[in-house]
């Protein structure tokens, strides 16, 4: 279970890690996806990520610190703190994928919009 636990870790520091290269946490960003109020519910969904990860991340190291009797010991433990997480970051990744969906589709409505403009003005008429 000790390498379980350590390899899951692991994966999701990778996935962290790869979300802030891809530059998914730029303020500018989770604005066009949190719209109305983006700061009051980034505040609250920061609170419960980071109160979940910690939470995960304690029984994690517990259990890869634990003597091989003592292991057996931390597994429910860990299995609350991992549902946990994965209860509440299962909302949030869905709430962020329909979010980014949604602004995706804002923007190429409006990209789109703007192209038709540009298609019926009339550029190079004649000035009479």
């Amino acid at each position: 279970m000790r390498a379980t636990v350590a390899t899951l870790w692991n994966e999701l520091q990778q996935l962290l890690y790869d979300a802030r290269q891809a530059k998914l946490d730029v303020p500018e960003l989770l604005e066009g996806i949190y719209t109305g109020g983006p700061h009051v519910q980034m505040d609250k969904l920061a609170k419960v990520w980071f109160e979940c990860e910690k939470n995960l991340n304690k029984v994690a190291h517990d259990i890869t610190a634990a003597s091989e009797e003592a292991v057996a010991a931390t597994r429910p433990a860990f299995e609350v703190a991992l549902k946990e997480f994965c209860g509440q970051t299962e909302q949030m990744n869905r709430g962020f994928t329909i979010g980014a969906l949604q602004a995706l589709e804002r923007e190429i409505t409006r990209k789109f919009e703007n192209q038709t403009d540009d298609t019926h003005s009339p550029r190079g008429a004649a000035v009479a």
